[in-house]
């Protein structure tokens, strides 16, 4: 690993451009946040030696938020949200739709997100899916409101009302959204997510304004309630581990906790059996975008290509994401898998998974993408957004969640996962 400062002061750490793969071997990266990613390694490592056991797969820590993967990284995953961004910079070998096994599994809103919109084929294959969700109590006296599937933002600030102490860190008990909004990615995200929700849908280039003054005014609206629900002084606080998810699950504090299903890992299980979850309404459009993470190909593979192509159908595999994703009593990691198949099976175990299914199913969900641009977009208007939601400067660059300088295993926590690497 080395340690490397991008030109937008992003501190971070990625594979220092591991060396090139030899015939019968594939340098891999596969998406790393993720509670138990050496899990879901092992995982793919046992399958693929089962089937191709003269064939080496050396893995790297990758982390796709930090900039284009190294030349020499034949396999990794990425954010589909940077799907136009890899495509315009042929960092991806595309992937024609014959060549992906199973494809009529895949849920729709991660294929659409892991789509190249001018070719059609693939940009890599989707294998996880991942989307904002907002936890709440089953006893909260209003639950049944938090539940409709027609929630606005407008009527949820309605029913949390504003924070009543929006100048201290740590929420009362009853009171408050919990979120965390002190992330470039995570602000900018939402921003644009806000945007398409409103409209209706998911675009895979949306428009990406150049400046503060031409942020759509709607959708600032969205995230300055959200805000308001949850004090500035809460949303700006730079989670170190797992804060937020210990308010929230061990405490009482709080009223309705912001976050993804991974943060489930992270709660004991008579604090989980006790809240329920629905996706986060940004507006009261037709679709929620949600979040793809797909496995792609780096071109000028040659004949290789094709067992990069079967690693990763395998990776996307029903196979391997049961294995990795299955419940357990304590090592389940409350992972979306992007096939349909294993989410219902996975339901059949866990009465969680059943609530996350139904959640998208409700939901509508249309696959996330930020467009040819997204990259430099997020590093120039990210920071510019937090200043407008929070009122106060970033301070100091942003650490990537695989720094050294990062709390130890903090990729895997509730405050690494949500940050995603910004």
């Amino acid at each position: 690993m080395t340690d490397f400062l991008s030109p937008k002061g992003e501190l971070g750490i990625r594979a220092g451009a591991p060396r090139a793969s030899g015939d019968n071997e594939l340098n891999v990266a596969l998406y790393p946040y993720v509670p138990l990613c050496k899990t879901f390694e092992g995982v793919v490592q046992n399958s693929w030696q089962k089937y191709y056991p003269d064939f080496q797969l050396n893995f790297f820590l990758y982390d796709p938020y930090t900039g284009p993967p190294p030349s020499t990284m034949d396999v990794f995953a990425f954010d589909c949200a940077y799907t136009g961004d890899l495509v315009a910079g042929a960092r991806l070998d595309l992937i024609d739709g014959s060549e992906v096994q199973q494809v009529g599994d895949l849920l729709p809103f991660a294929r659409e997100a892991a789509t190249d919109q001018n070719s059609g084929k693939f940009a890599g294959i989707p294998y996880l899916a991942c989307c904002t969700v907002l936890f709440y109590r089953k006893n909260d006296p209003q639950a049944k409101e938090l539940a409709r599937a027609d929630l606005s933002t407008a009527q949820l600030h309605r029913i949390l009302g504003d924070a009543p102490q929006p100048d201290e860190v740590i929420p009362p008990p009853g009171h408050n959204l919990i979120i965390e909004l002190s992330g470039s990615v995570t602000a900018s995200c939402m921003y644009v997510q806000a945007w398409e929700q409103q409209h209706g849908r998911c675009e895979a280039d949306p428009p990406l304004p150049q400046s503060v003054q031409k942020l759509d005014a709607g959708a600032v609206d969205v995230l300055k309630k959200l805000v308001a629900m949850a004090g500035k002084r809460q949303a700006g606080y730079k989670d170190p581990g797992h804060d937020r998810v210990d308010w929230f699950a061990q405490k009482g504090l709080g009223r309705v906790l912001v976050g993804f299903t991974e943060f489930l890992y992270a709660m004991e299980p008579s604090a989980r059996q006790a809240l329920a979850l629905r996706l986060l309404p940004l507006d009261d459009g037709a679709s929620t975008p949600c979040y793809a993470d797909a496995i792609g190909i780096r071109p000028g593979l040659g004949e290789r290509r094709a067992m990069a192509v079967k690693l990763a159908n395998l990776v996307a595999s029903q196979e391997v994401l049961f294995s990795a994703a299955r419940p357990s009593r304590d090592k389940t990691q409350y992972l979306v898998p992007a096939r349909t198949q294993t989410l219902a099976a996975l339901a059949k175990y866990d009465a969680l998974y059943e609530n996350i299914w139904t959640s998208l199913s409700m939901a509508d969900p249309c696959g996330f993408r930020l467009g040819k641009s997204s990259r430099s977009w997020i590093s120039e208007m990210g920071p510019q957004i937090v200043e407008l939601l929070l009122g106060i400067p970033p301070s100091g660059p942003s650490l990537s969640a695989l720094s050294v300088l990062a709390p130890e295993g903090f990729a895997g926590t509730p405050a690494g996962i949500w940050r995603r690497g910004f």
